[in-house]
């Protein structure tokens, strides 16, 4: 196939950088992923309990540093989404996030536990609290088959990043451990069935054994599940052990990820999924840009509409890892 010259990039990117969220988001629907990944649109689907997971977990990784229960609170109510859950009775209240905060804090499950750190590239050293790493995918890259961009980068490196909620050293035992914190109103007697196979937290051993310097053949994740409520919060501790073997299996599932994704972003084409135009019971903040097929007509809008703009309301996490790692993914 011969390389045809365009003057016109849709995506216009110099790197692609995924995350444990966007895999799910690409399986949920392609055009959702092309639509935040490659033409920078700024809108995204948020709902209450994702937004009081983020302050619960703005709250109880202060208290990890501090022991300090009110800056725990403090720290928590600040990150409180309060325009969308204003009243004390609906479900996800600020009400229910104090109480269920103060239970996790003197739940006293981590106590044989206490921060590791970890020195920043700059030299600072800092509590490994909500770590912020990348992996960058060696060997593999978004090649334009077919297209050369006037210039445009003919190659996209790929990298998946991640933000490790905690990494801990056991007191007694001198092993590091990884925690990551949950919450739901679901029952958390079936949080086994939901997090022994959760894959999430699998890249977060190749980024400590980067940190160790060292290989690890085993790594415990404990999975610190809170249910929400303000008359009888509950916190439970999961505990599982992975492998190697692990890591492997979600390696080979990323590898087919990023295929597909390249596939997609050759063709310039990334499907819709009817079935995810609803969300959290409302309509697909992409709605009214998926109404045109074609992907131009899509970025073209997006620019004069300036939903590629960031401002207050929608701006993104900018990702500074304190540590890359290379993985080889088709070795």
């Amino acid at each position: 196939m011969s390389n045809m010259i365009d003057t016109y990039d849709p995506y216009g990117i110099d790197e692609l950088r995924i995350s444990h969220s966007s895999r799910q988001l690409f399986k949920s629907c392609p055009r959702k992923l092309e639509f935040r990944k490659f033409l920078s649109h700024t809108g995204w689907d948020d709902s209450i309990a994702a937004a009081v997971g983020r302050a619960l977990h703005e709250g109880y990784q202060e208290y990890l540093v501090s022991k300090n229960i009110d800056r725990a609170m403090f720290k928590m109510m600040a990150a409180y989404p309060i325009d969308m859950c204003a009243n004390p009775m609906w479900k996800y209240s600020m009400e229910e996030c104090y109480a269920t905060l103060q239970k996790l804090c003197q739940s006293g499950h981590l106590i044989d536990y206490e921060l590791a750190t970890i020195r920043q590239p700059s030299g600072v050293v800092s509590s490994a609290i909500e770590v912020p790493a990348s992996i960058r995918l060696k060997g593999f890259n978004l090649k334009n088959d077919g297209h050369v961009f006037i210039d445009r980068p003919n190659y996209i490196p790929v990298f998946y990043d991640m933000y490790i909620d905690a990494i801990m050293f056991g007191k007694l035992t001198g092993e590091y451990i990884i925690v990551d914190l949950k919450s739901t109103k679901q029952d958390l007697s079936k949080s086994v069935y939901r997090f022994q196979f959760d894959d999430q937290l699998l890249p977060y051993a190749l980024v400590l054994e980067s940190i160790l310097g060292r290989n690890i053949d085993t790594l415990t994740f404990k999975y610190l599940v809170v249910y929400v409520d303000i008359q009888n919060p509950e916190v439970k501790l999961f505990e599982f052990n992975k492998s190697r073997h692990d890591i492997q299996e979600w390696a080979r599932g990323l590898l087919m990820d990023v295929m597909n994704i390249k596939s997609m972003y050759n063709m310039r084409w990334f499907p819709r999924n009817g079935n995810s135009c609803l969300s959290f019971s409302r309509p697909c903040t992409y709605w009214d840009d998926c109404q045109y097929n074609d992907v131009n007509t899509r970025a073209r809008l997006i620019k004069m509409e300036g939903k590629d703009q960031e401002d207050d309301n929608n701006k993104r996490q900018e990702m500074n890892p304190w540590i890359t790692v290379d993985l080889d993914l088709v070795a």
